[in-house]
């Protein structure tokens, strides 16, 4: 058992933050868990957190204030760089790149049934990062 822990290890704290920002994701991206968090409320337009901004901080504006959907606010706003623009492009980059860290991170059993095994405890350690994320966030 110990040794099946240390192999899993890496891939199993890598899951759990995976677990951990698709909470964060979530409850940036949807208004009603975004209002019962523990994120600042503010008005639309002066916080990075707010739900309803998220597509709009990667826009640039002109004078009058109105969003210029289409002409980046900086160079790679919504590509590559997106993840800069707001907390729901944060978290879903972070998240992805956790998925990442545990494929790295992965190593192979040596007995083919620990195949089920391993997925069922990554599963585990996403389910458990997520619960911990969303419990955190909605106090």
């Amino acid at each position: 058992m110990i040794k099946y822990l240390l192999r899993m290890l890496g891939s199993l704290v890598a899951m759990f933050f995976a677990g951990f920002f698709n909470a964060v994701h979530d409850v940036a991206g949807n208004q009603a868990w975004y209002n019962l968090s523990i994120l600042p409320v503010s008005e639309p337009g002066n916080f990075w957190a707010h739900t309803n901004d998220s597509w709009i901080s990667k826009w640039a504006t002109n004078e009058a204030g109105e969003t210029l959907v289409g002409v980046e606010r900086f160079w790679l706003s919504s590509t590559a760089l997106v993840w800069l623009t707001d907390l729901w492009h944060a978290s879903k980059s972070a998240m992805i790149l956790a998925f990442q860290v545990a494929v790295l991170l992965y190593r192979r059993p040596e007995k083919k049934i620990f195949y089920l095994l391993d997925l069922i405890a990554v599963k585990i350690a996403f389910s458990l990062g997520w619960w911990v994320g969303k419990n955190i966030l909605l106090r």
